[in-house]
């Protein structure tokens, strides 16, 4: 009986744990602590199975636009489309204001990545500069007169 009673605690323990992580990220998110909420998600992570399904799907709004807020746009999209999935398997998990807010997220997303322009430009990088062996050929095709590599079959 001792057992079973200490099991319980155990279990509500580490179900009381996770959405605390995931009302503790949301209510620094709220505050302005975009940091320390992302610290919180991030290492309650480990818990997310553990959530129900309508906690996951705010733990992934929330984690999602506290990345987004702080420009680590792969890692929001990541959470962001979590959170969307997760909606779209258990509907209604979301109040109106969340399923307003991972909207808008999504749209501030979009709008971001559009920003976002490319830091080398791949005709003049060093790989696009780099003296190529055969300019005119493929390199799977040999050219004329070229003895057939090792590696290229030979016909029985």
């Amino acid at each position: 009986m001792l057992g079973r009673f200490v099991l319980l605690l155990s279990c509500l323990a580490v179900v009381f744990g996770c959405a605390n992580t995931t009302e503790r990220g949301r209510a620094l998110y709220v505050e302005g602590r975009l940091v320390d909420a992302a610290e919180v998600f991030e290492h309650g992570e480990w818990q997310l199975g553990q959530l129900d399904p309508k906690a996951r799907v705010h733990y992934g709004l929330y984690r999602g636009a506290t990345l987004l807020s702080l420009g680590d746009l792969d890692g929001a999209s990541r959470w962001l489309y979590f959170a969307q999935q997760a909606e779209n398997h258990s509907p209604g998990s979301l109040a109106p204001s969340d399923a307003q807010m991972l909207k808008v997220a999504f749209t501030d997303l979009d709008r971001r990545r559009a920003l976002v322009r490319p830091t080398v430009d791949p005709m003049t990088g060093a790989v696009a500069g780099a003296r190529p062996v055969a300019p005119d050929i493929a390199p799977d095709v040999v050219a004329p007169g070229e003895a057939p590599s090792a590696t290229t079959p030979t016909p029985r």
